[in-house]
């Protein structure tokens, strides 16, 4: 099944989302359930340890050894952590913060149905090299955590996840300070009942947020079962200067428009019949852009507006420029 096909049939079911994961881990299943009847070279690289990620500056990855998973120090792969949850589900998405102290995983349990845990890294060191442990996963889970703040926020009257109707926690960003991550938790009876709700883990306070903010963008989203405006993480330190904003701005502006057009010519050469679903979908993603924009700048100052929409404009266009690269790259 062509790639760009199973992108675009995401993209319709999960409109306004933003979210390309489930894309990667459903091409890449696809991809392992074919072996051929007779062992091959190709076949034999498949069983061998494969890179899933790598955080930002290097210093570790994601790796798949078979059906286990391994978050791994780059310079030394004995300090390593295994994660259990990928002993009974599939984690199918994976999100470095900035400074490389957190991990987001995301779970798929099946359809309509996603979860997340977080990883914090740690300074600790164990006494045997095979048991130092570069990361741990924060107990309860993040997804547990995040409906019964939902519930206690009544972002929801009830907890889908519990039920085991349609319930998902998803990826919405990281601040470019690493202090918050955005969660989007989505819960319904059925797909097309669900509604979506903006929700923050604060990493400075290990406890999950809601602030005026984020209220007033799902107060925006309240009557839609889709998100049509994007939110950002809010930083939790002071924004850098102007310039450097700028700078910033325009380094991720251009990957976020690179990726785009690989994934153009990529649909240009398999099936041109794609190109048309994937500029639509940029412009709407376009469109509720500049609408979470103005929700965003309407919470500031005159004097803070320009940084701030250019620290919002950076933290969404980079989370879609990872999205997009890995959609571009799916099956190559």
């Amino acid at each position: 099944m062509n790639k760009l096909l199973l992108l675009l049939g995401l993209i319709a079911i999960d409109c306004g989302w933003d979210n390309y994961s489930m894309l990667i881990a459903q091409t890449e299943s696809e991809a392992e359930a074919s072996p051929s009847a007779t062992a091959s070279p190709a076949a034999e690289d498949e069983n061998k340890p494969q890179v899933l990620k790598t955080s930002p500056n290097g210093t570790f990855r994601v790796v798949q050894n078979g059906e286990e998973f391994w978050i791994v120090t780059a310079a030394d792969e004995n300090q390593r952590t295994k994660m259990h949850s990928a002993e009974l589900v599939i984690p199918e998405e994976f999100r470095f913060s900035p400074d490389e102290k957190w991990l987001y995983v995301e779970l798929h349990h099946g359809s309509c149905m996603s979860g997340a845990d977080l990883y914090r890294r740690s300074d600790s060191k164990a006494a045997g090299p095979n048991d130092i442990e570069p990361f741990q996963p924060i107990d309860p889970s993040l997804e547990y955590g995040a409906w019964v703040e939902a519930l206690k926020q009544r972002l929801f009257t009830e907890n889908f996840a519990e039920e085991g109707l349609c319930a998902m926690v998803r990826f919405g960003g990281w601040s470019d300070d690493s202090g918050r991550l955005l969660l989007i938790i989505r819960g319904g009876e059925e797909r097309r009942e669900t509604v979506g709700r903006y929700l923050y883990y604060n990493t400075r306070t290990s406890g999950f947020e809601l602030t005026p903010y984020l209220r007033k963008v799902n107060a925006a989203s309240a009557k839609s079962h889709e998100i049509n405006v994007l939110a950002c993480a809010e930083p939790v330190d002071r924004l850098p200067d102007e310039a450097t904003l700028k700078q910033r701005y325009a380094a991720v502006d251009k990957k976020l428009n690179q990726n785009y057009q690989k994934m153009i010519a990529k649909a240009e050469k398999e099936e041109k019949e794609t190109v048309a679903e994937l500029r639509r979908s940029q412009r709407e993603w376009l469109k509720a852009r500049d609408a979470g924009l103005q929700i965003y700048l309407a919470a500031f100052s005159p004097v803070e507006k320009e940084r701030r929409r250019l620290q919002f404009l950076i933290d969404v266009s980079r989370a879609k420029a990872e999205a997009d690269e890995e959609a571009a790259a799916a099956g190559e």
